[in-house]
């Protein structure tokens, strides 16, 4: 699959790869570059609605277990981060 840069810097992602992965229009994307490999990674991010579901199941599971939640939800974010990063590698 081969796409081009418009003059506008974009881009239009084949009809079955936005098939495949389910997006449908407002999803948005998080771009990193791996200039060691020449790869161009999006990352599809979560809607805001399915964020608020991911707080509330932390929020949820720190109130059972006694946990701080602000201390659970940057613990997540950080393992997110290693996860993007080892990708990455």
């Amino acid at each position: 699959m081969v796409t081009t840069v418009t003059g506008k810097n974009q881009i239009t992602l084949p009809a079955d790869v936005v098939a495949e992965l389910g997006l449908e229009k407002g999803v948005r994307l998080e771009w990193t570059v791996d200039k060691a490999h020449g790869h161009l990674i999006g990352k599809i991010q979560p809607s805001r609605g399915q964020l608020l579901v991911r707080l509330r199941e932390i929020g949820r599971k720190t109130k059972r277990d006694g946990l701080d939640s602000a201390v659970e939800l940057a613990r997540w974010r950080a393992q997110e981060d290693q996860e993007r990063e080892a990708h990455l590698k």
